[in-house]
């Protein structure tokens, strides 16, 4: 009849709406499933007490997508007990390698890279990486609360612990000063925050299982985005009407930077604190925070080129020093 046929002529058209859901949703669940497929990490690999020394003997690597590219080619490197190494370099000469390495993400093609008197490689994956706290360029949070975000891959955390690890991270004023404290949703991929109170949640993170290393890759870069500056102006100017739509003219340009630059500050003042007493990898693109490193490493096309203090640095007029001197041109101009 025509009413049957009118019936299915709209089934039709409704279905046919979401035929786009359904394909999506038949790729997420592809993904799901592939990874509910994986295998899970074997349990085998010795469990020492790591005390926090690095080295890494002669050690070459290619990632597996580019065999042809070596990005890190004969790279010694040591970092002793309780030390700062910085590495330094242009983009793309091997120093986020050395991070990627040390959490054993991959292993080298030759070389050795021994924590403490033991093979890396022969070291349970899981016992080390637990003993490993990394804070990268761009913080990773998810949806949820303060507490959650803090605790990830924790088990056994509690309030306090939370509270003292945001304490070290110069987290905690910024927390408690919002309604809902350490419960307060960050919203999806921390939109709720700004870069810098981001960074703090990630740092206190890092902190929560009070880690023998820290592995710091480029910390603090995300404080000079646009993002960062449209946040703060969101959250200070009364002027502030579209989150897309702000004038620098109105809010004062050199008031934001100001702000920018005052929660570098704060994070650096964060970072410097929580690197006392455990072993740092500093990878760094600005170059005053790394002064106080014990040691730096400047790395080109994978190889160590020059290292030692910024002292021995700067009075060998190297790469290094004329690294220090562009950026500090750059800074002025």
């Amino acid at each position: 009849s025509a009413t049957s046929a009118t019936f299915a002529g709209w089934a039709v058209i409704l279905a046919s709406e979401a035929f786009g859901d359904f394909a999506r949703s038949h790729v997420a669940a592809q993904a799901l499933y592939k990874l509910m497929d994986c295998y899970k990490e074997d349990e085998c690999g010795a469990r020492p007490a790591i005390e926090g020394s690095a080295r890494l003997e002669k050690v070459n690597f290619c990632y597996p997508s580019r065999p042809e590219v070596k990005v890190a080619r004969n790279l010694n490197l040591i970092a002793q007990n309780g030390q700062t190494i910085a590495l330094v370099g242009a983009s793309g000469c091997g120093k986020s390698t050395v991070v990627q390495l040390l959490e054993r993400f991959y292993c080298p093609n030759t070389g050795v890279i021994k924590i403490d008197d033991h093979n890396i490689e022969n070291i349970n994956r899981a016992h080390l990486r637990y003993s490993i706290g990394l804070v990268g360029q761009e913080p990773i949070l998810f949806k949820g609360t303060i507490i959650e975000n803090v605790s990830l891959g924790v088990e056994g955390v509690s309030i306090e612990d939370v509270r003292r690890a945001c304490r070290q991270a110069n987290a905690a004023n910024f927390i408690e000063a919002f309604p809902e404290g350490y419960d307060t949703d960050v919203g999806e991929k921390g939109s709720n925050l700004s870069g810098g109170q981001k960074q703090r949640i990630a740092i206190a993170r890092a902190l929560i299982r009070n880690p023998k290393f820290l592995l710091l890759d480029e910390a603090t870069s995300a404080l000079d985005t646009e993002s960062e500056k449209k946040m703060i102006v969101r959250n200070n100017c009364p002027c502030y009407i579209d989150f897309n739509e702000y004038v620098p003219q109105i809010c004062g340009t050199e008031n934001i930077s100001r702000k920018i630059t005052s929660i570098f500050y704060i994070i650096q003042s964060a970072l410097n604190e929580v690197s006392r007493d455990r072993t740092t990898i500093a990878i760094a693109h600005r170059l005053s925070t790394i002064r106080d490193a014990d040691r730096i490493y400047y790395i080109e096309n994978g190889s160590v080129i020059e290292y030692g203090t910024h002292e021995e640095l700067i009075e060998a007029g190297g790469k290094y020093a004329a690294l220090v001197k562009a950026q500090t041109l750059s800074k002025h101009e």
